[in-house]
């Protein structure tokens, strides 16, 4: 570790990136023997910390908030962090958003939302946000930032923020609804790992037409794309794979029943389902969703009420590369039923499924115990519903994104 002591007895450590060697400034009096450590090795013990007690080390001193704002550490504690979920309990009179670890943990007694023993509070703006907003809705998250939409009648919105951070940026108004052009049927956030560039996609229908609208972070203005699929675009809980965005579109046509956009070339293309869901099998299905598992491209539906499997896309594109990766007797758990209420929320990096159990409770099923949980329910079903999508914590600036940051 190099200390460089100048005339105002402030010091400094230097972390080693792509870029060479920078300091990250400390502030004067650091007394924390933490610090006599190689910047390395500090680095490695914040990024196995949860992350609500990283957010109390920021809290400590100067130092540690310079540290855990720096970019090698913000991009090493993204690639390591557990997937969370970000859940959010709507009351007749007030609206919570909590960012819960999925680490497992026995929970007694079915607890409230509010007595979760592993939970994160966000910053108090994004709180007071969604009080004020209760009609935002969560479109999903992407390498550690949350897209949000505000379907306000004559003004609707979108938003993109790192709840960690306390950021939020204001996105610009669709052009579709500046003139009116039918209705919104579904919305995506994701990545482009050549460009580095965050986009939203959406797709609007009118009649049997679909359009498809893009925006990419830090431009003022949407684009139109061509190529959209007919099919109405729905069933998708985790839809950012191997740079692209997926859904499910066309149930008729197996061909056609999983699509994706290529954020990197804007391209629609046709994704293979494995090989069994011909046109007379997915007519027996429900809830069929595309997600990620493994960083995997996986589906998951429910086949003739009886049995939910999950299938892998091992090989990315490949047909034959889907295998089964479990499969769960639905009469097993008699809480789980057939209904638009009960739906796949999300795989953890340990391969737990998240599902919602009913409006007001969530429950995580372990593969390989072959096991229920309640991770998460409201005392009361009248006073509370829940929510929730899988997010992995970031502490990387929204700054780093655009330098639109905006009060909202």
């Amino acid at each position: 570790m190099k200390r460089v002591m100048g005339k105002s007895s402030k010091k400094f450590v230097g972390s080693h990136g792509v870029s060479g060697t920078r300091y990250v400034e400390l502030g004067p009096g650091i007394g924390f023997p933490i610090f006599e450590l190689p910047i390395h090795l500090i680095f490695e013990i914040l990024a196995k910390l949860p992350i609500k007690y990283v957010l109390r080390c920021s809290c400590v001193c100067k130092a540690f908030s310079s540290l855990i704002r720096d970019p090698y550490f913000s991009d090493l504690y993204l690639s390591r962090a557990p997937t969370s979920f970000l859940v959010r309990q709507t009351s007749t009179t007030k609206t919570h958003i909590y960012a819960v670890d999925s680490l497992p943990s026995p929970l007694m007694n079915r607890p409230d939302l509010s007595d979760y023993n592993h939970q994160v509070l966000p910053k108090k703006r994004v709180a007071q946000f969604f009080e004020v907003n209760p009609e935002v809705v969560f479109v999903n998250s992407c390498n550690g930032f949350l897209c949000l939409y505000e379907a306000y009648p004559g003004d609707p919105r979108y938003y993109v923020c790192n709840p960690i951070l306390d950021e939020f940026v204001v996105m610009p108004r669709p052009p579709s609804f500046k003139h009116g052009h039918g209705y919104l049927d579904y919305s995506a956030f994701g990545f482009s790992p050549g460009t580095k560039k965050f986009k939203i996609v959406r797709f609007v229908s009118k009649m049997s037409n679909v359009m498809a609208e893009v925006l990419t972070m830090g431009w003022k203005s949407w684009r139109l794309v061509d190529g959209a699929p007919a099919g109405r675009p729905q069933g998708s809980l985790d839809p950012f794979v191997n740079g692209a965005l997926h859904w499910v579109c066309d149930r008729h046509r197996s061909s056609e029943m999983l699509c994706s956009f290529d954020l990197d070339s804007e391209k629609f293309v046709p994704i293979p389902v494995p090989s069994h869901m011909d046109a007379d099998f997915i007519k027996k299905t429900s809830w069929i969703n595309v997600g990620t598992l493994d960083n995997c491209l996986c589906l998951s539906y429910a086949f003739e009420g009886v049995s939910f499997e999950v299938w892998v896309m091992n090989e990315y594109g490949l047909k034959e590369s889907w295998t089964k990766k479990f499969a769960i007797d639905i009469n097993f758990y008699c809480g789980l039923q057939i209904g638009n209420q009960h739906q796949p929320i999300g795989f953890t990096r340990e391969g737990d499924l998240w599902l919602n159990c009913d409006s007001c409770s969530l429950v995580s099923y372990c593969p390989r115990k072959r096991s229920f949980k309640v991770m998460i329910a409201s005392r009361s079903k009248i006073e509370a519903k829940i929510e929730a999508i899988p997010y992995v914590p970031s502490f990387i600036s929204l700054r780093n994104v655009t330098k639109e940051l905006e009060e909202v």
